[in-house]
């Protein structure tokens, strides 16, 4: 098992690593929570995910005393700034993770001058779900004169005379996903569509400028080539639902012009995958 703690600032937290070692906890359990009609009815109108806790047990040692210190004060440090800052870490199980706050650390058992300590971590998520990230790169390339595309590398799509500026997009848990878009210049209005559903956005890029488009926070905007981010909500085109999710299953992605972008998929599922 690979379970690790990663806070709002990038500090990681190997759980199953000395000195730190997961021992158990309710990290593949699930729950919905539903509304009942009004009146009499005993229907169910609606199922949504409320906030959850979730106890870990981990166990920390170490060889020396100063070791076991700093190692119980590392894990107070690394999660208590997630709190201060009111910013979520993630908790990755494998290649899945999920939003979340350490709020508080119940010391089990430990006696003073053994560098041995049980430790219960208090777990709470806003929006319990694990994600898992997919990238998919889309470069617009010309045919050569056999016909096919002529790659410096390997690529996992099949790109024939007939499909050579599409590429397969899948989604492949069992729900919409939100996905993030990277859009790189030169570029006039950049456009792409997956499946049936298009995104716009009406502006024009330079080299070395960039557009991010995600709908899980539901933001667009532009970063020049010295940094600085412009918010250009207003540039998106109003004919299309730009923050659409990525239904579930295969889908063909073509942009409307020759700019290469990336899409991040935000696959995600009530409980992690099992392996």
């Amino acid at each position: 098992m690979d379970l690790r703690y990663v806070n709002s600032r990038g500090i990681e937290l190997n759980l199953t690593q000395w000195p730190y070692m997961y021992s158990s906890g309710d990290i593949y359990d699930f729950m919905w929570s539903y509304e009942m009609a009004s009146g009499n009815s005993n229907r169910i109108t609606e199922f949504y995910k409320a906030p959850l806790e979730m106890p870990i047990k981990i166990s920390i040692t170490a060889d020396t005393e100063e070791e076991f210190s700093n190692a119980v004060n590392h894990l107070f440090e690394t999660t208590e700034v997630d709190i201060i800052d009111l910013t979520p870490g993630k908790l990755y199980l494998g290649d899945m993770y999920m939003k979340c706050y350490i709020r508080g650390i119940k010391k089990a058992k430990f006696n003073a001058g053994i560098e041995f300590m049980l430790s219960e971590l208090n777990i709470i998520a806003e929006k319990p779900c694990w994600i898992k990230e997919k990238k998919i790169a889309y470069v617009k390339r010309e045919p050569v004169p056999n016909g096919f595309l002529d790659y410096p590398y390997d690529y996992s799509y099949d790109y024939t005379p007939n499909n050579i500026n599409c590429v397969e997009l899948e989604n492949e848990e069992v729900e919409a996903c939100d996905f993030k878009a990277v859009i790189q210049g030169p570029c006039m209005n950049p456009g792409f569509y997956i499946g049936s559903q298009n995104y716009q956005i009406m502006t024009e890029l330079s080299s070395y400028e960039y557009i991010v488009l995600d709908s899980m926070t539901r933001t667009v905007y532009k970063v020049s080539r010295t940094g600085r981010v412009e918010n250009i909500w207003n540039n998106l085109n109003k004919e299309y639902d730009n923050f659409a999710k990525i239904p579930t299953g295969v889908h063909i992605m073509e942009a409307y012009d020759k700019f290469p972008f990336e899409i991040t998929l935000y696959e995600r599922r009530s409980e992690p995958k099992w392996s």
